[in-house]
């Protein structure tokens, strides 16, 4: 400013530019935020160690096998109720067709078969033949085959494989040591098979492709036997808890050696991996608990109280809900889970110095982090609060800092980071005028900036002139008159 009057503000427009998105993650904390936020009657589950429990993928039902009752209780997620049963005798595994609009169930009384169920109307449409005492199902990815292990009791163990489109079994898969609960691979390409036979407690790997198992997966001992499955998105990752020693085997499917060994309890049943891989869940049945496992550090970060004799684990397809199967308390745990923080807002607008200015920075994530300045600095003259940048900026200029969301998940500490360049614009000032000619040395400017000298002597001029001139009008009329007279 040059002490002159202030002219009006003029106003600029001027977009931010945004910067990557970091994630990451520290070491692990005590406390956690994951939480029951329900608890659901349902009839007797299953006490078998196969799943008893299937979401659909569109994640508003639950289905829960009753093998008491012999029906499939049908649980609308957003009420958190049964609204319907499908009558199936005795039901020990279901899965759900990755489009929804199947359900697959396990019978093993009085025949053993898979029970085809149209979502729709709930109404049987097939039950297909298999082995003797099936106990697991797994859908393909593409939904086109259903596979069902047949632990053999007094038939033959092996792996049926079943074409969805005609509802036959197709081919079926020798596997001599009892099979029990199966996982398939993201790809399709491999099925993964945990046995309870008492003489192999390996974990088959079969090859979809020849329908023949194409290698094994050894473990600890013949009573570390696997009850549940996890599989990472990229397929690289195979989890196996194993109820006989309490623990989780972490398998590299490349090579299929387990790479590690992680504590998850005594009662270790099932496990579910979160669909980012951050984190696995751990049914333990002793305890009556659900462990959280950091997969980055193999530790357990956090556990949850569930109800009696938690079983089967499965998470929503978003990975915001677990639902757990309680055997020994005929119910099901809900549980809220923790999700990590983001910062949506891609762009700030720019200010101009010397106005006021705000703008909201919104980050999601639960439980609800907290933002901060992580680097370089705001504009002077602004501030963060409460997810509001605000304030007068006092100086013009571009400024580049970084935001970041900070949050506890699931006992994990985590954080994401955005960065930003806010420009503020200078205060546009308009152009002086600049008189024009030179006065004379005796003249002076008026307040308004102009020269009164010249014209005042110009209009004085004109005057005298004028009069002049009028004097000698009357002159010549007068002499006119004159001569007029004498002529008369």
């Amino acid at each position: 400013m040059d002490g002159r009057a202030a002219p009006a503000r003029w106003s600029a427009v001027v977009a931010a530019v945004v910067g990557a998105a970091l994630l990451s993650l520290g070491a692990p904390l005590g406390a956690a935020a994951d939480t029951v936020v329900a608890t659901i009657p349902v009839g007797p589950t299953a006490l078998a160690v196969t799943p008893t429990m299937a979401v659909s993928p569109d994640g508003s039902r639950l289905y829960v096998a009753d093998t008491a009752s012999g029906t499939v209780s049908v649980v609308d997620t957003a009420s958190r109720t049964v609204t319907a049963a499908v009558g199936v005798s005795s039901p020990v595994g279901v899965a759900v067709s990755p489009d929804g609009s199947r359900l697959y169930v396990v019978s093993t009384n009085p025949t053993n078969a898979l029970v085809v169920v149209n979502t729709a109307t709930r109404a049987i449409v097939a039950s297909i033949s298999v082995g003797s005492s099936p106990a697991g199902v797994a859908v393909s990815p593409d939904g086109s085959r259903v596979y069902v292990s047949n632990a053999g009791g007094t038939g033959t163990t092996a792996v049926s494989v079943i074409d969805t489109a005609t509802n036959t079994v197709v081919t079926s898969i020798a596997d001599s040591a009892a099979p029990r609960s199966m996982i398939v691979s993201p790809d399709g390409s491999r099925l993964y098979v945990a046995h309870a036979s008492p003489t192999s407690r390996n974990i088959s790997v079969i090859s979809t492709a020849t329908a023949t198992v194409s290698g094994t997966i050894p473990l600890a001992s013949l009573i570390d036997a696997a009850t549940g499955f996890a599989i990472s998105a990229d397929g690289g990752t195979l989890y196996a808890a194993s109820s006989g020693t309490g623990v989780v085997r972490e398998v590299d499917t490349a090579t299929g050696t387990v790479k590690a060994t992680l504590s998850a309890g005594a009662g270790a049943c099932d496990v579910a991996l979160t669909p980012d891989g951050t984190r696995l869940y751990v049914t333990d049945s002793t305890a009556n608990t659900v462990s959280v496992i950091d997969t980055s550090t193999g530790a357990i970060v956090s556990t949850l109280p569930v109800g009696a004799a938690p079983r089967t684990i499965v998470l929503s397809p978003d990975g915001a809900v677990a639902y757990v199967a309680n055997t020994a308390s005929d119910s099901v745990s809900v549980i809220g889970l923790d999700t990590f923080p983001a910062i949506t807002t891609a762009t700030l607008p720019g200010g101009t110095n010397g106005s006021a200015y705000s703008a909201g920075v919104a980050a999601t994530g639960a439980p609800a982090p907290t933002l901060a300045v992580s680097a370089g600095a705001l504009p002077p003259g602004l501030t963060l609060s409460g997810g509001v940048v605000s304030g007068r900026p006092t100086a013009a200029g571009t400024y580049t800092f970084t935001l970041t969301a900070s949050s506890t998940v699931s006992g994990i500490p985590a954080t994401a980071s955005r960065t930003y360049t806010l420009v503020v614009a200078a205060v546009a000032v308009p152009a002086a005028v600049t008189p024009t000619g030179t006065p004379d040395a005796g003249s002076e400017l008026a307040d308004t900036g102009t020269d009164v000298a010249g014209p005042l002597l110009a209009a004085l001029g004109l005057i005298a002139a004028g009069a002049l001139a009028g004097v000698a009008r009357r002159r010549t009329r007068g002499a006119v008159g004159r001569r007029q007279s004498a002529a008369s």
